[in-house]
């Protein structure tokens, strides 16, 4: 029953880091890269679950396994997605073609 509790408080967290790293305007990679490594946490929770029998049927884990690995997969494109657009950001800045960073696409300032 430990487990369970345990587990049910790993996943409040991993929906509060989703909720925070889509929300985060600022720095959404560091958000985004908790988020992995909680979902990380999490799948080594389940597995040790399984290993300790702590599953009523093998069914009931593979369902929260697949879940776990699936939401793995999303966030790890996620991160993907944000660290190739900090590049770009980086390249372009480095070779004065900065993206505008502001959503009404105006410049930053200091780069007008």
């Amino acid at each position: 029953m430990l487990w369970v509790a345990t587990c049910g408080v790993r996943r409040w967290g991993v929906c509060r880091l989703i909720i925070r790293a889509y929300n985060e305007q600022h720095k959404p990679l560091q958000q985004v890269e908790r988020l992995v490594l909680s979902l990380d946490d999490l799948k080594c929770q389940i597995q040790l679950a399984k290993e300790l029998q702590a599953f009523r049927h093998f069914k009931e884990f593979q369902n929260i396994a697949e879940l776990a690995v699936q939401v793995g997969r999303q966030s790890g494109g996620w991160r993907k997605r944000l660290v190739e657009r900090n590049s770009r950001n980086r390249n372009a800045m480095r070779s004065g073609r900065a993206e505008s960073l502001c959503a009404d696409g105006a410049e930053p300032a200091g780069l007008a």
